[in-house]
């Protein structure tokens, strides 16, 4: 009922290439085919990106990133059906249009399984792209389909499928944030520190490579019994550098590896006793309450570490996010 070719994808594939055997016998045609005409609209292509290297939102890419393309031509003849003759075939499937990037293979020979064309693109420019793709079948092939209210046939003549896939390409560049704290207690002296680097941008360098600079800003609260304290906040400014790393597989960027050169700062300190005091200052090494380096999801990802530079150790939370600097 509703098709003469089995929803099972095996006796599918079977019978696709009986049904071709048997058009190349008789020229390729079909008499009531020839009568209605090609229909070419029942041939479609579904456009997807590979959920690999998604968008960063729906129709909007990223300049300078690798992204999976996956093209997949199909005959839709009605619900539940939808053969894949063009993988039987070994239909190749061309792509053209592109004007700001660049896309790779020119032409995909779709294999027999049914998998679909897999095309990289790239974008040098920002603005508006349209890529074409073509799937065209080395002979026309007509597909029979049965009405299951009047068992009548229905003839389509199949020759190629094609559409075009629109989308946007946009600067885009990643920000930081670093969230430090730390607290001890050991009886007659309390301290409490805290850290934050406000949200950094890294500017995109050639090679994906990454750059920005923050500040981190530390405040400490510092109690002893019998005394008085106050320590002054202080910063130390932070240079962050990495690259954003590509799988060898599909080369879409997978992974971005993070260097944290962190710099000094001064605290200055006030302390009384017994009315006796002072207020002594002294230089802070920020990198041993940070991490050197760390490597995050290319998507964005926040991780919290352990650092080991103070006593029963701080805690350090990074915060990696995409970020569209066109908006």
């Amino acid at each position: 009922m509703g098709s003469r070719l089995n929803k099972s994808r095996r006796y599918s594939t079977v019978l696709l290439v009986l049904v071709t055997a048997l058009l190349l016998s008789s020229g390729g045609t079909a008499l009531r085919a020839q009568a209605q005409g090609p229909q070419p609209f029942h041939s479609k292509v579904k456009i997807t990106w590979d959920a690999t290297t998604p968008p960063v939102e729906p129709g909007v890419i990223c300049k300078g990133r690798n992204y999976a393309i996956f093209v997949r031509p199909y005959v839709d003849a009605g619900p539940n059906w939808a053969p894949h003759v063009f993988n039987v075939e070994r239909a190749p499937v061309t792509v053209s249009g592109a004007s700001i990037g660049t896309v790779i293979p020119p032409v995909f020979n779709l294999p027999v399984e049914p998998d679909p064309a897999v095309f990289i693109y790239r974008a040098e420019k920002t603005g508006q792209e349209t890529l074409t793709f073509l799937a065209t079948l080395p002979r026309p092939m007509n597909f029979e389909a049965i009405d299951p209210t009047t068992n009548s046939p229905t003839f389509t003549l199949i020759t190629y499928a094609g559409d075009t896939f629109k989308f946007e390409v946009r600067e885009c560049q990643y920000k930081v944030t670093l969230n430090f704290s730390w607290q001890v207690d050991m009886g007659e002296v309390g301290i409490a520190m805290v850290g934050y680097m406000a949200e950094t941008k890294l500017i995109l360098k050639p090679g994906n490579k990454y750059e920005g600079i923050g500040s981190f800003a530390f405040s400490t609260l510092e109690t002893i019994t019998g005394c008085s304290a106050s320590f002054s906040d202080f910063d130390a400014p932070t240079r962050i550098t990495g690259q954003a790393s590509s799988s060898t597989l599909s080369g879409n960027l997978d992974a971005l590896e993070l260097n944290f050169e962190y710099g000094k700062g001064t605290i200055q300190s006030t302390i009384a006793c017994d009315g006796k005091g002072g207020s002594p200052s002294h230089e802070m090494d920020v990198s041993v309450l940070g991490v050197p380096n760390a490597k995050f999801s290319a998507r964005g990802q926040s991780k919290e570490f352990q650092t080991k530079g103070v006593v029963n150790g701080g805690r350090l939370i990074i915060t990696v996010e995409p970020e569209d600097v066109t908006q």
